[in-house]
């Protein structure tokens, strides 16, 4: 489905075709073979809605529930997506009143939804990353002649106005991360409830932020506007609570802005929820944080190697950032002993090394290192870490055996490379977490 702007409801109505029955029987309820649906777009006030333009796809398909019998899912397709035609031809109902719910997108278990998403990209000024964390459901209790379903958003939009304030040089914004209190859930998988219409985020399977990657914004070094918009799950902020937005510029800069909510906010489905986020010196973090926590089965990439297929060099994103691996020891990540996971680098020779080198922010230049070792035998892992340049080691080296290494740096800047310096020791090294610090630039 495709929206060329950003909300819009869908009115299904349903044509059904009568295929031959038996003109002996006329005792039977007549029976229809075969149904239409004609997806209709309905003009949404702009008190509600900024914008209200939908159009179907090729590809496009509803699910349809009749009854409420979840268990025979029926599948109408795309036939017409300029006219909002969708066919089935294998349904088989009476011509009495029958409960029709209908879903979009098509799915095998239809009443699991999944709301909002973790990561969204923004192609510039388009929206039409909203439709994919947007399901659309309706309801009717009709005769099949009569059937009028009114499809309605499971998404809260959320649009965000972002302006410079002042002479601040931001040339383009890089994304938009939104946090909300813990146990506030902005995107999950739900349960739709065909009786009431409600859906309910299943615990374990939904998370409180979601981030928006923008391409191509190029245009907010000159206008010093720019409009990010967010799909995210319906949800409310208790009183005294806040949302917390981080924005990073093209150049890499941060800025992090709250909004508090004095007496509580409900964010409902089907609405466009707007805030302006003004970037200035003193929304700029005076220093911020990238964490990778190799415990986290979800913090690896997809492409990261496994202990059935190690690699010794490659660049692999953790947290949004880029980190780039050179070793002369084969690494993996994998499940140890204890049950718990960690990245491995497998027994070095005597005077084999490994090189991560760590991310570069614009603007902010790493200030410590902190280095989570995962040894569960104390003294057996010796390899040693530090701190270097292309030019050399800029700290002294550290035995791994200990759980957690530590290193404050000095005199850094945002032009140079840095790396994580791992050397053999005829041991392997296993690492649990890497945080790193960057302080601001003057």
């Amino acid at each position: 489905m495709k929206k060329e702007s950003i909300f819009a409801a869908a009115t299904i109505f349903s044509l059904f075709f009568a295929a031959c029955n038996d003109a002996g029987d006329s005792s039977s309820v007549p029976e229809v073979r075969g149904m239409t649906l004609s997806a209709q777009h309905e003009e949404i006030s702009r008190t509600h809605f900024d914008g209200t333009a939908t159009t179907w796809s090729d590809g496009d398909a509803i699910t349809v529930f009749v009854d409420r019998n979840v268990s025979v899912p029926y599948r109408f397709e795309a036939v017409d997506p300029a006219k909002g035609t969708f066919s089935n031809g294998d349904i088989s109902l009476g011509d009495d009143e029958h409960t029709f719910h209908a879903i979009y997108p098509a799915a095998a278990d239809a009443t699991v939804l999944d709301i909002g998403a973790a990561t969204q990209t923004q192609k510039g000024v388009l929206t039409e990353h909203i439709a994919a964390a947007d399901p659309l459901v309706g309801k009717a209790v009709a005769r099949p002649s009569e059937v009028a379903v009114t499809m309605n958003h499971t998404a809260t939009v959320l649009k965000l106005d972002i302006v410079a304030a002042g002479l601040l040089d931001a040339e383009s914004i890089a994304s938009v991360k939104i946090e909300a209190p813990d146990g506030v859930f902005l995107h999950g998988r739900h349960t739709l409830d065909l009786v009431t219409g409600d859906v309910t985020a299943i615990t374990g399977r939904c998370g409180n932020a979601t981030e928006v990657a923008v391409v191509g914004s190029d245009d907010f070094a000159t206008d010093g506007e720019f409009t990010v918009w967010a799909a995210v799950a319906p949800f409310e902020i208790p009183a005294g609570e806040k949302l917390v937005f981080t924005i990073k510029d093209g150049r890499g800069g941060m800025y992090r802005i709250e909004k508090t909510f004095p007496d509580g906010k409900i964010f409902s489905a089907g609405k466009i929820m707007s805030t302006v986020l003004e970037l200035s010196e003193s929304s700029q973090l005076s220093e911020i944080n990238i964490d990778v926590d190799f415990t986290d089965p979800n913090a690896y990439p997809s492409d990261f190697p496994t202990a059935t297929a190690p690699a010794s060099s490659g660049t692999f994103v953790f947290s949004g950032h880029e980190f780039v691996f050179a070793s002369s020891s084969p690494f993996h990540n994998r499940e140890m002993s204890d049950k718990t996971r960690a990245l491995c680098f497998e027994t070095f020779a005597d005077k084999d090394t490994a090189k991560i080198r760590i991310p570069r922010v614009e603007g902010y230049a790493p200030a410590v290192v902190a280095i989570g070792v995962h040894s569960t035998i104390i003294n057996k892992q010796n390899a040693q870490i530090a701190i270097e340049t292309s030019k050399g080691e800029i700290t002294g080296r550290v035995n791994t055996f200990r759980a957690k290494i530590e290193f404050t740096l000095s005199d850094t800047d945002d032009k140079t490379d840095y790396y994580i310096g791992i050397y053999g020791n005829k041991a392997p090294c296993r690492l649990s977490s890497v945080g790193i610090t960057y302080a601001r630039l003057p």
